[in-house]
């Protein structure tokens, strides 16, 4: 009878044991991926809200950027004069609020998903370019940081890693608790 409770007490220790590492490697396997998610979402965070500041602040360059875009594709003639810069300031605000929306954790289904479909669309974009070279640069920072088509796709190509895990992993995207919105 003592070696019957001996045993299942041992037993009982081993599982606790296992149950507890488990647990362990669980909690710290979570806080490694909301490490993770964190740095992306600060980084993808930075990157837009520079860019759509950089926009904002030149939408003129902007516009003759996306001119360029156009003429490349041949579709200049396809849009009135406006649309360029209507299209080069509302990107500058999405990428703007998106950024923000980013850094505070604001939005977070919405969010995370345009940052993908926008990166989605710009990354082979980027790596046309890079292999055409039909623009000189991509315009993506304005004046401000220039850079050469293939360092723009790589950049798009880290970007849109950080991207996909920030949506895969939105659930550790927090708050702050102190922050107050007023209507």
């Amino acid at each position: 009878r003592k070696g019957i409770l001996f045993r299942l007490f041992v037993y009982s220790i081993r599982e606790n044991y296992v149950t507890l590492y488990l647990f362990m490697e669980n909690d710290r396997q979570n806080r490694m991926i909301g490490i993770l998610t964190s740095v992306s979402r600060f980084v993808l965070a930075a990157v837009f809200i520079f860019s759509g500041f950089v926009k904002a602040i030149d939408p003129l360059g902007t516009q003759y950027k996306i001119e360029d875009y156009l003429n490349a594709f041949g579709w200049a003639g396809l849009f009135p004069d406006f649309v360029p810069f209507l299209a080069s300031a509302l990107l500058g605000m999405l990428e703007f609020c998106l950024g923000v929306y980013l850094f505070f954790g604001i939005r977070r289904i919405i969010a995370p998903r345009a940052v993908v479909a926008i990166m989605a669309v710009m990354t082979p974009l980027t790596f046309w370019l890079a292999l055409d070279n039909p623009v000189s640069d991509c315009g993506c920072f304005g004046d401000a940081v220039v850079l050469s088509n293939w360092e723009t796709f790589w950049k798009n190509v880290v970007l849109l890693a950080m991207s996909v895990v920030v949506l895969k992993h939105r659930k550790h995207i927090r708050r702050p608790q102190n922050l107050k919105v007023i209507n």
